[in-house]
């Protein structure tokens, strides 16, 4: 229940977080159509070999001089972008590398050539294959239908005849990168229709063999292709190799130094040593004061200098002879103090 007085779209968004709002999930649908471009592999199909039987029935019995191996491949590549899985880059451009290249026909089915071709094309994979069969075979079946016209029995004859289609074709998707097999498909399409004759009384009805040529080697084909193709896109393709790490910035082992307060100006110190006994900006050095120096009792010579710790300061500043630092310590420094720098 509001309060009296409380207006009842208080509690909405303003105008300016819901248009963030839709901003972000705008953000987020774009990136994740990005991500989901890049995780696709571009492919590429080459014309299909066309094996010799295959070629010589394709023309005898169908009257098809065409390149059946580019006809096909064209229609694996239009099912390939239709499913949308793979980034497919058109026929024409392998065939001008072909052409570029001087690669024969004969190359076709070749695994070398492919992943040559696939490496000049920028693809991850190559698709090759060959049409195993193209061809059909007639059956006839003649019958006779007693049948009677104004009373007058009037035979008919009636012949049927069935032609099969069948079409085979196998394809392997290799690797362009090491030159391996991703997978290997088999397709094979069949189809079958019937025409028929019949006679009556001398009068002759004819279903031609053309009437049934064309939709029967489309569906045949169609079978075909669309196995190769489900074959092809269950095969996994290895995503492209990370590059290779930059090489570790090698790690400049430190030394320690030594030196004294040359200056000191409130909490500034002007020390005796620089860049070239090893000083870095960013240092932090401990100063102390000598308080008693221990000799051997024989040489005379200094054997160990007993000091009391000071504080610290830290380097802002260097060049080659000296370095400025900031004191951080409450105890007061003079000139002459040492400072050292341990790594």
């Amino acid at each position: 229940m509001n309060r009296p007085g409380a207006s009842s779209t208080s509690r909405l968004p303003s105008k300016n977080a819901r248009t963030l709002l839709v901003l972000t999930l705008m953000s987020v649908c774009a990136v994740t159509s990005m991500v989901a471009q890049q995780q696709r592999r571009r492919i590429a199909v080459m014309s299909l070999d066309v094996s010799p039987d295959a070629k010589q029935k394709a023309a005898s019995q169908f009257g098809m001089q065409n390149d059946l191996g580019a006809t096909l491949a064209d229609l694996i590549i239009n099912r390939l972008v239709a499913d949308g899985k793979f980034i497919v880059i058109e026929r024409a451009a392998l065939d001008k590398i072909i052409k570029e290249q001087n690669f024969s026909n004969s190359d076709r089915a070749d695994p070398s050539t492919a992943v040559k071709l696939g490496k000049i094309a920028g693809v991850d994979a190559i698709v090759i294959g060959s049409i195993t069969q193209f061809g059909g075979e007639s059956s006839k079946k003649a019958t006779n239908i007693p049948i009677k016209i104004h009373g007058i029995p009037m035979p008919v004859a009636n012949n049927q005849k069935t032609s099969t289609v069948t079409v085979g074709v196998t394809a392997r998707m290799i690797d362009t990168s090491t030159g391996s097999i991703l997978a290997s498909a088999t397709g094979s399409g069949t189809s079958s229709k019937t025409t028929t004759d019949s006679n009556t009384g001398g009068i002759t009805s004819t279903t031609s063999a053309s009437d049934f040529a064309t939709p029967a080697i489309n569906d045949a084909t169609t079978q075909a292709v669309t196995q190769v193709v489900t074959q092809i896109e269950a095969a996994p393709i290895p995503t492209a190799a990370a590059p290779p790490p930059p090489p570790p910035i090698p790690v400049i082992a430190r030394t320690s130094y030594t030196g004294t307060v040359a200056d000191v100006s409130g909490t500034t110190l002007i020390l005796t040593v620089g860049t070239t006994g090893g000083v870095k900006v960013g240092d932090t050095v401990l100063i102390t004061r000598p308080t008693r120096k221990i000799k051997d009792p024989k040489t005379g010579a200094v054997i160990k200098v007993l000091s009391d710790k000071l504080g610290e300061a830290k380097i802002t500043e260097a060049d080659d002879k000296t370095a400025t630092a900031t004191y951080s310590g409450t105890a007061a420094i003079k000139v002459s103090d040492d400072i050292s720098f341990q790594p």
